[in-house]
Order: C-alpha cells, then sequence, then structure tokens
C-alpha cells in the first residue's frame, strides 16, 4: 500500500483509496476479481448457469422433504421409546435384585430379552409409520403450503397457471 493509499484511508477518503493503487492480490482497490478467472486463480471455470425450476423439481424436493421429516419423526420418536423401554428394564432389575434370592440367573434372563424387545420396538414403530402413511401425508401438506404460498405472492397468476 502506497503513502498515499494509507493517507487516504485514515482520513476516510474511500475514493481516493481505491484509486491509490492495486492492492497485494494484484487488483485495484475499487475491481471485483471473478473467482473463475483462469490466469488469476488457477484455471477454475465459471460457475453454471442458473437451472430454470420445474414442477417436477419441485415435486421431487417435496418428496425428500416429506421423506426425511419423516425419519426425523421415526429416529425421536424412536429414542423416546428406547428410552422408555430402558427405564422399565432397569426398574426391573432393581426389583429383581432386591427380592430374588438368586438375582444373576433372573438379571440374564431379562438381559437376553432386552435385544428382542429393542427389535420389536423398532419393526413397531416403523410399521406404525408405514401404516399411516405419514410420508404421503406431509408431502400432501407441503403441496398444500406451496400452492398457498404461490397464491399470497402471485395472486391469479399462480391459480391460472
Amino acid at each position: 500500500l502506497s503513502a498515499a493509499g494509507a493517507s487516504a484511508i485514515a482520513s476516510g477518503d474511500a475514493d481516493a483509496a481505491s484509486s491509490a493503487g492495486p492492492s497485494p492480490s494484484g487488483t485495484s482497490r475499487g475491481q471485483v476479481m471473478a473467482p473463475w478467472d483462469k490466469k488469476k486463480r488457477g484455471g477454475l471455470s465459471p460457475p453454471p448457469p442458473p437451472l430454470k425450476a420445474s414442477w417436477e423439481d419441485l415435486e421431487a424436493t417435496k418428496g425428500r422433504a416429506a421423506l426425511v421429516l419423516d425419519r426425523v419423526e421415526f429416529l425421536g420418536r424412536s429414542a423416546s421409546l428406547f428410552t422408555d423401554l430402558k427405564v422399565r428394564e432397569a426398574q426391573d432389575m432393581e426389583r429383581v435384585v432386591r427380592t430374588r434370592s438368586h438375582p444373576s440367573l433372573h438379571l440374564f434372563r431379562s438381559l437376553g430379552r432386552s435385544k428382542d424387545q429393542a427389535v420389536r420396538l423398532l419393526e413397531d414403530q416403523g410399521e406404525l409409520l408405514r401404516s399411516k402413511e405419514t410420508a404421503s401425508k406431509r408431502h400432501d401438506a407441503l403441496s398444500r403450503f406451496v400452492f398457498k404460498e404461490e397464491l399470497r405472492k402471485s395472486g391469479k397468476v399462480a391459480v391460472e397457471r
């Protein structure tokens, strides 16, 4: 940075600072270098032109969003049910240890059933989501939301198309 540029920056004169000469990166202060400038950035190509969004793209996005929301619900509810399962299991183990004369045998059986209970919990949860068709219901709700937003933003033009 030249002395004139430094004094212009210190005085707050932006125009003088930008015309004070090139910056350390090789561009003048007022110029913005494109990230795809092949000569200065090592051969990067320009970004592709933006794609026009189609209804098929919108439907695919809504479908993916509905499936992700379904997965989030599955995982959240499964975590909650696992927590409840483990709490009940711990309470049963505590009761067995306090009341049985040979608690190790009963604890071993209880822990053996734990795996089957966990598998059944996941299967039941998955079957519940499939039987209630939550993904398709979410997709329909997203479709209604998109329609309402298009109507709100574009008015009668969106309804006619």
